[in-house]
């Protein structure tokens, strides 16, 4: 499957935050086919039904899965979001925005294995081994952005009755795009999702 994100799904800043260091993840190209085992496919503004079937197959048969949803025109940040995970295990879905489709695939994926395993996360904890060298956090995605992010979500979620997190990472030097001279970069290209654009679960200027 290789149709490309519709700019509709969603909307944020038009800058990508720089790769963090040590993940060595290639850049996403343009229009790349999804992965038919790994869980990842694109979303299409064309075949909606079929999409949506296939969507729903997979959740069925894997329990969840992930998207990567992009802009082609490069306006808004990437991001990629599991789909079910809350449905089969309790454990709230995750998104991370503003990073390549490669490298927020392997964070998603390495989330769910951990939640698969037992482990749940809290906002505002640092949470090693996601990356190489550097922690990331979580925050809780507010309801209000679930229709403008995660528009295919409601093929599982009809009613929107599931919870989110964000996984956030800083930049190469550890820089957190709340904090005091955040590049711009980092700051547009992955906004935080909550109803303020900061993090609510903890005191910003305390923490992670």
């Amino acid at each position: 499957m290789s149709s490309r994100s519709p700019r509709g799904d969603r909307r944020g800043g038009s800058c990508r935050p720089p790769r963090p260091s040590g993940a060595g993840s290639p850049s996403c190209p343009a229009s790349p086919a999804a992965r038919q085992n790994g869980g990842v496919r694109r979303e299409g503004n064309g075949h909606r039904e079929r999409l949506e079937a296939e969507l729903r197959s997979r959740v069925d048969g894997e329990g969840y899965a992930v998207l990567a949803v992009f802009d082609p025109d490069d306006e808004a940040p990437p991001l990629t979001y599991t789909v079910g995970i809350w449905r089969g295990t309790g454990a709230p879905e995750v998104i991370a925005v503003g990073v390549d489709h490669e490298l927020g695939a392997a964070l998603v994926e390495e989330y769910v294995r951990r939640c698969r395993a037992g482990e749940r996360f809290e906002p505002g904890r640092r949470y090693d081994g996601f990356l190489e060298g550097l922690p990331v956090t979580f925050e809780w995605v507010s309801a209000e952005h679930h229709r403008e992010w995660l528009g295919s979500a409601s093929v599982v979620y009809p009613d929107g009755d599931f919870r989110m997190l964000q996984l956030l990472v800083p930049d190469p030097s550890g820089v957190w795009p709340w904090q005091p001279g955040a590049p711009h970069e980092l700051v547009r290209g992955q906004p935080v999702l909550t109803a303020s654009g900061r993090p609510e679960s903890w005191d910003p200027e305390e923490g992670p």
